[in-house]
């Protein structure tokens, strides 16, 4: 994202800003819970 708001907030600055997939993260249920703890592993690896 190229607005400069954007660019100025801490977290991208210093490049701590992960994609992750939105309809995973606004669902509930076993797989979709799954599919958050491998969005954190991934991230926190």
């Amino acid at each position: 994202m190229l607005d400069p708001r954007w660019r100025s907030l801490p977290a991208v600055r210093n490049h701590r800003v992960y994609e992750i997939d939105f309809l995973t993260w606004m669902n509930n249920g076993v797989i979709a819970n799954g599919k958050k703890i491998d969005d954190v592993l991934r991230v926190l690896a």
